[in-house]
């Protein structure tokens, strides 16, 4: 997938349809493909269809009533335990208060790959981060056919795959980051591996590690509502995208469905370092702005302190991932990047 227009038109009946996979199955193992090669429910083993109640909107407390009962589910050895919340906290109620500076400036959103190098690495890196001033952390998830990311997220997620990263272990980390207090976990994944691990079980793991909010970019927001509303129940809030090339109703249906907040991409592409932000993105960071009042994150191929001043007063938020994944494959420390990049948010 490009970022032309995300999850808008997928592909239909031309891949195999989605299956259930057991908990260690590596995240990228399994269906291939956008989220329209499954009928709703497919490979959840009953657990949740697709579609299904609305999410809680923008301004309404999520309800709790799943939340009481499934501390003693916890499936066995999951990451549920080290960054679980306690029922009737929610764990992305204080996301939008995190993004919005309120001077004018840019929070910075650094993405890590689970699993690149290695589990324990991401875990190592991403508590440093947390404690850099950063204002939320991005975890993805590896997955076999990332649609919509270039080539140095594709290495690193290929890398965490063949050394056996697992939707589990990827959980774990979150938790145990989220454990940390210091800022937001972000979850990115693809809905494919969301249904071969089980919607709704997804969704509670998720949350009891303490995850914020969850971005699937191939979702397309015509079968989104099941998730959404399985995520506003557990208090995890939901990402939605708008690309430059939306349309104007587009961009207001996903601000609409979103309760986190709205990843705005700055470039008709993938993801993937850039030397300068294309002209017109101050023009469509503003057409979000518009039709929304939940924090507006930028992201694609910002990677220099300079997209960031000029980002500012137009963003709440910039993600920067493709470079500082760059920095982990060359074996380095992106801690530097992210203290100078976190320098020019202000």
């Amino acid at each position: 997938m490009t970022a032309t227009e995300p999850a808008e038109n997928p592909a239909r009946g031309q891949r195999e349809p989605a299956r259930r996979r057991s908990a260690d199955t590596p995240v990228g193992a399994g269906a291939r493909g956008g989220a329209g090669d499954h009928a709703p429910g497919a490979g959840q083993g009953g657990d949740t269809a697709l579609t299904g109640p609305s999410p809680v909107r923008e301004g309404a407390r999520p309800s709790n009533r799943d939340g009481q009962s499934h501390g003693r589910e916890r499936p066995h050895g999951t990451a549920a335990a080290s960054g679980a919340r306690p029922p009737g906290q929610f764990p992305g109620a204080d996301l939008a208060e995190r993004l919005r500076r309120g001077d004018g400036g840019v929070s910075l959103i650094p993405y890590l790959m689970a699993g690149h190098p290695g589990l324990a690495a991401t875990r190592d890196i991403g508590r440093r981060l947390l404690h850099s001033g950063i204002a939320a952390l991005e975890l993805g998830l590896p997955h076999s056919d990332p649609l919509a990311d270039g080539p140095v997220i594709q290495r690193a997620g290929q890398r965490a795959l063949d050394a056996g990263t697992t939707t589990e272990g990827c959980l774990e980390v979150a938790a145990d980051l989220a454990a940390e207090r210091a800022a937001p976990i972000v979850l990115m994944t693809y809905v494919n591996p969301v249904l071969a691990y089980g919607v709704r079980r997804f969704v509670r793991d998720a949350a009891e590690a303490g995850v914020a909010a969850v971005i699937i970019p191939d979702l397309p927001l015509e079968e989104a509502a099941g998730v959404d509303g399985a995520l506003a129940e557990r208090g995890v809030a939901s990402v939605r995208l708008a690309a430059p090339t939306s349309t104007d109703e587009r961009i207001a249906a996903a601000c609409a469905a979103a309760t986190g907040f709205v990843y705005t991409v700055t470039v008709a592409g993938i993801t993937g370092s850039r030397g300068d932000l294309p002209e017109g993105v101050e023009q469509t960071l503003a057409r979000v702005r518009a039709r929304t009042r939940l924090p507006v994150a930028a992201g694609f191929g910002i990677s220099r302190p300079e997209h960031l001043r000029r980002l500012r007063g137009h963003a709440d938020a910039a993600i920067v991932g493709s470079s500082l994944v760059a920095e982990i494959d060359a074996g380095r420390d992106p801690h530097p990047m992210v203290k100078e990049l976190l320098s020019s948010c202000r």
